[in-house]
């Protein structure tokens, strides 16, 4: 990537904070150029705020030594010097989200480690590898807070790290139908050392605050999907949790148990994890694990002591996987919760949305439409790149995240062969995993415009529509008679003729099956409801495959 991102940490002095420091110390793409904290931290330098509080293992960088600490609350501040910011604070839920709006709403995107926003409807709340097509919710949260770069986007609970992508492969293919999960979780979870935590020596605490409803609730926004403007929960799998604090100091451990709709085999399974690989592999994101899931065969790992920091941090490692007596399978999994869990999740977050940042290829047949739309966005920041052919023969320059066809395009398809040509060139153009979406005029609305006249008058002009349609081959014909006011006081006339057909929602369906694609969604118009038999237009959504 050749730009390079100014970026600042909001909550630098914290733990989670100084792993951000650590972090970025040479990232590539990431240069940290302020350190922000609480009013207390302000005017000193970092070395200063932070004092024998310095908590990793490796020591200070020499580089944020004496960068002086900003006030995180005056937001325009912080936010004039940067490109965006990492979040990590320790405040009142309530005042995390005042102050993550408030940043987002000073054009500064946010990339949060906290909780507040987790369940916003349209903050994506993002595990790179699980649900990379979540931050497609951003042009809505965007519409909400009226921005154009602002936005916030979050990584889940530390907990979760552990578990939910051992699961993800499986889900698709076996169905996970219930799980049950123990977790045993690091004091630096909790922003502690033993020194300053000296009740956990030789002790397990049976209780962290709302960290149960956190593991059971997070993984079903992780599995969701996006409805309109907000993301919509997955309903399954049902998700059972107790969270112990343990004496470790770095390293998430889960003991989970689960059962499938489909019981895989132990090899089924094995084979899932091994070939597992997720948007942020297939980006060649800079803090991506290689291999995101590892499995160990000895019968006493993983441990954090010995695995938490493989890949650097980044990776999941599993275990002890058996057949169970009141579940199909149980086994045991741990990962760093202050790299993969915390910052260093956030850093891939933030390495994620970068490396999506939104490229647009146009496309139309009209050389005439393409002019006027070129015209229209010349004054954008970084404009589309517009390219003239049909869609039955759309090629584009490389793989693309989503593809969007609008204002009842397919229905000028009418042959069979051509929409399902269309439908497996889509196919082709779309990364692993990328969406499709579409409107069409349903058979409904097509049917009934037969023996319509439609008139559009000014002064300047006079517009007859008349329309036809037949039951044999299900096209509804325009003709369109347009006059023009010439100078003179004379009038030219236009000609045009328009053909749609008139494709089931069971024809639809069926070609994009064949075509290769999954979860095909039809909806209202503008809705997320199912279709009403009397709707005019249908939303079709559907994606590729990610494996």
């Amino acid at each position: 990537m050749e730009k390079q991102y100014k970026v600042g940490i909001v909550g630098a002095t914290g733990m989670v904070g100084q792993r951000f420091v650590t972090l970025l110390e040479n990232h590539p793409w990431f240069k940290l150029t302020v350190l922000a904290a609480s009013g207390r931290s302000a005017g000193k330098t970092y070395e200063e705020a932070v004092g024998p509080r310095w908590a990793m293992t490796s020591p200070m960088p020499e580089s944020v030594k004496k960068m002086v600490v900003l006030d995180a609350s005056k937001v325009e501040e912080v936010a004039s010097q940067v490109d965006f910011i990492f979040c990590a604070v320790n405040m009142p839920k309530d005042e995390i989200k005042a102050l993550e709006e408030a940043y987002a709403k000073a054009e500064c995107p946010v990339v949060s480690n906290n909780s507040a926003n987790r369940f916003t409807p349209d903050v994506p709340m993002v595990v790179p590898e699980i649900n990379a097509d979540h931050i497609e919710i951003i042009p809505a949260q965007r519409k909400r807070l009226g921005t154009k770069r602002g936005f916030i986007a979050v990584k889940s609970n530390c907990s979760l790290q552990s578990y939910v992508p051992a699961l993800h492969p499986l889900m698709k293919d076996f169905g996970v139908s219930k799980a049950l999960v123990c977790t045993y979780q690091a004091i630096s979870g909790a922003g502690k050392t033993f020194d300053r935590m000296p009740e956990i020596v030789d002790n397990v605490i049976p209780y962290i605050g709302g960290e149960e409803e956190k593991s059971e609730r997070e993984p079903l926004k992780l599995w969701g999907h996006i409805e309109g403007d907000h993301i919509v929960n997955a309903e399954k799998p049902v998700i059972t949790a107790q969270c112990f604090r343990v004496p470790v100091s770095d390293g998430h451990t889960a003991a989970v148990f689960v059962s499938f709709e489909k019981k895989p085999t132990k090899e089924q399974i094995l084979e899932a994890w091994a070939n597992f690989r997720g948007p942020a592999q297939e980006l060649d994101l800079p803090s991506a694990p290689k291999q995101f899931l590892h499995y160990f065969t000895e019968p006493d790992r993983p441990q954090p002591k010995l695995d938490r920091n493989t890949e650097n941090g980044m990776a999941v490692c599993i275990g002890r996987l058996r057949e169970d007596t009141l579940f199909d399978y149980k086994f045991a999994c741990m990962s760093h919760n202050t790299l993969r869990g915390a910052a260093g999740g956030a850093v891939l977050l933030a390495e994620l949305l970068a490396a999506k940042g939104y490229a647009v290829t146009a496309t139309d047949l009209s050389e005439e439409m393409l002019t006027q739309a070129m015209s229209k966005a010349a004054a954008l920041e970084q404009p589309p790149l517009f390219v003239q052919q049909s869609m039955p023969r759309l090629r584009l320059p490389e793989p693309v995240d989503a593809v969007v066809s609008t204002l009842d395009s397919l229905n000028y398809l009418t042959r069979e062969k051509d929409i399902r040509e269309t439908f497996r060139r889509v196919f082709r153009a779309l990364k692993p995993g990328g969406s499709f979406f579409f409107d069409v005029n349903t058979p409904y609305k097509l049917r009934r415009m037969d023996g319509q006249l439609y008139t559009d008058e000014t002064e300047e002009s006079y517009c007859v529509w008349r329309t036809f349609f037949s039951e044999k081959t299900n096209i509804c014909t325009y003709q369109v008679d347009l006059f023009r006011l010439r100078a003179d006081g004379t009038w030219d006339r236009d000609c045009e003729e328009h053909r749609e057909r008139a494709w089931s929602a069971a024809e639809l369906t069926a070609f994009l099956t064949d075509a290769g694609f999954e979860a095909v969604k039809i909806t209202g118009d503008l809705t997320a409801r199912a279709p009403k038999d009397t709707e005019d237009r249908w939303i079709v959504r559907c994606r590729k495959p990610v494996n």
